[in-house]
């Protein structure tokens, strides 16, 4: 099934185990190994989070294109730790939807990059962008603070 396989496609990109991926989806371990052998029928909801958490449509999902969107770099390039930490502040979901708004609005994440000389993390720098995009005041010291502790000061 084409579906299923698109699942274990995504997951091998992003670099992620198959706990890793059913803790991201908030799926159970045992029914997303099922999903991606085709042993069980998808879900359109289970496919919309996927296609959420990896910043795409479920349509760009599907395509053939999706193993090249930018979450799954950004996934591959950060640690489990920080992983799990997204998950825990539902922060992927949001890095996600920012994400398929720039595709929406035919941008890319070139068009809205953040200059990252000062050694912030990944997170720290989309974060920062986010809330700049919304308008919101931008508290750099409270950003490194939560999500760039490297950058801190001794």
């Amino acid at each position: 099934m084409i579906q299923a396989r698109k699942l274990r496609e995504l997951r091998d990109a992003a670099g992620f185990t198959l706990r890793q991926m059913a803790e991201l989806l908030d799926e159970d371990e045992r029914a997303l190994a099922a999903l991606e052998s085709a042993d069980a029928p998808l879900d359109p909801e289970l496919l919309d989070r996927c296609a959420r958490a990896f910043g795409m449509t479920v349509e760009r999902l599907l395509s053939d294109d999706a193993v090249q969107a930018p979450a799954l770099l950004l996934f591959r390039s950060l640690n489990p730790e920080v992983i799990s930490e997204l998950r825990a502040r539902r922060a992927h979901f949001g890095l996600g939807d920012f994400l398929r708004g720039l595709c929406a609005m035919g941008l890319s994440l070139d068009d809205v990059h953040v200059r990252q000389s000062t050694g912030w993390s990944c997170v720290a720098a989309c974060v920062c962008m986010v809330r700049r995009r919304r308008g919101e005041r931008v508290e750099e010291p409270a950003i490194l603070e939560a999500w760039a502790p490297e950058a801190r000061s001794p």
